[in-house]
């Protein structure tokens, strides 16, 4: 007579061999560069103000018109995240991310001692 535990152990140990990653462990790698990547502002907008003026009547010395100062500014482009250069047991790699990493970068590596 079998055992019904027996097929539903061999199950659950096909399963987890499938489902568990080979095995992989955290390495510490030195940061070559971390350099920031803009994404475009566009082009520059217009900042216009009224200017008070005169419409050459001194009683009431109003602005003709709508008459405005405006100028260009320019603006401050945002940063995407960084291009990242690091070394890892004597290999250099390059990742993108959105934080700069500082000067260590914690690296998944498997077995072999590869970036995952």
């Amino acid at each position: 007579m079998r055992h019904p535990g027996t097929k539903i152990a061999a199950c659950a140990a096909l399963l987890l061999a499938c489902v568990v990653p080979a095995y992989a462990h955290t390495d510490n790698a030195t940061v070559l560069s971390a350099t920031p990547v803009y994404h475009e502002s566009g082009p520059p907008r217009l900042d216009c103000r009224p200017v008070a003026g005169s419409n050459g009547d001194p009683d009431t010395d109003q602005p003709e018109g709508n008459v405005e100062n405006c100028r260009p500014v320019t603006q401050k482009p945002a940063i995407d995240g960084y291009d990242v250069r690091y070394r890892l047991n004597g290999r250099d790699y390059h990742t993108f991310m959105s934080h700069d990493p500082g000067r260590q970068l914690a690296v998944e590596v498997d077995d072999s001692g590869n970036p995952r």
